[in-house]
């Protein structure tokens, strides 16, 4: 027999199993929530890589001084120009 949730809630049908169970609900709980703050935590690392990603082309092409672009992500000249040689990309040569 299905009961349905209103019935369970109003007649506190699960109050036993999850005050007997309270340690893994709350260890779900916190494990769903920090599974949803994982995800978010990696949109946000993609988006800062799509960013460096597009300052490394644009220097690459020359459309964008290698400074400028370090600036813009907040790291010093020598760590964007690390950054850009791990990418596989190499700076234009000045003329």
């Amino acid at each position: 027999m299905i009961i349905k949730r209103n019935q369970i809630i109003s007649n506190n049908i699960l109050s036993e199993f999850l005050t007997k169970h309270r340690a893994e609900v709350i260890d779900v709980c916190i494990t769903e929530y920090d599974e949803q703050a994982f995800v978010n935590g990696i949109r946000e690392e993609g988006r800062q890589e799509g960013r460096a990603l597009t300052l490394f082309s644009l220097v690459n092409s020359g459309n964008l001084k290698p400074d400028i672009a370090a600036k813009e992500l907040g790291i010093s000249i020598h760590e964007f120009e690390i950054a850009m040689k791990e990418a596989g990309m190499n700076q234009p040569v000045s003329k």
